[in-house]
């Protein structure tokens, strides 16, 4: 019978490395061309996401022209009135950000940070295609749950990023 045993392996000890070590060696580089790049990148994405948040009001007016929204509604919960367009975007943003803010920590920042850039601009899109209140609301939710992971992915992304001289 043959012997299994093979020859005795040299093994060399694992170094370890804390993490308060890599996170001084990352701050101590300097900014590169890339990290600017992806930090204007970042910028513009934050850009559209505070415009989106700030265009209701704006929006709101021809709505109402356009006879979608009322200017106010009968009972307290009505949906069909501007109230419950910016209530459905809140909403979504309250959802968003409190359930599916670990993402970014469990798929990357990101990634995450690209799908929730491509889930609200495709939700806006199917938004800006509805006649009615409860289609338009439903979609402003929809779009307001893609703005809320974004909005708690890009401020720790960036920060992450960007060296820590100039932060």
């Amino acid at each position: 019978m043959a012997s299994t045993q093979s020859a005795p392996r040299a093994t060399v000890p694992a170094t370890t490395i804390d993490a308060g070590v890599i996170s001084a060696r990352l701050d101590r580089l300097p900014p590169t061309r890339s990290v600017w790049k992806l930090v204007a990148l970042l910028s513009l994405g934050f850009f559209f996401e505070l415009y989106d948040l700030l265009y209701s009001g704006y929006v709101a007016p021809g709505l109402v022209k356009g006879g979608i929204l009322s200017a106010t509604t009968r009972g307290l919960f009505g949906t069909t009135g501007v109230a419950s367009f910016i209530a459905a975007l809140f909403a979504g943003l309250f959802i968003g950000t409190i359930a599916c803010g670990f993402l970014a920590d469990r798929f990357g920042r990101r990634a995450v940070f690209t799908w929730s850039l491509l889930w609200y601009t495709a939700a806006n899109v199917v938004m800006a295609f509805q006649d009615t209140a409860g289609g338009l609301n439903f979609w402003r939710f929809v779009v307001g749950l893609g703005l809320g992971v974004e909005m708690v992915t890009i401020g720790t992304y960036l920060s992450e990023l960007v060296p820590k001289q100039i932060r």
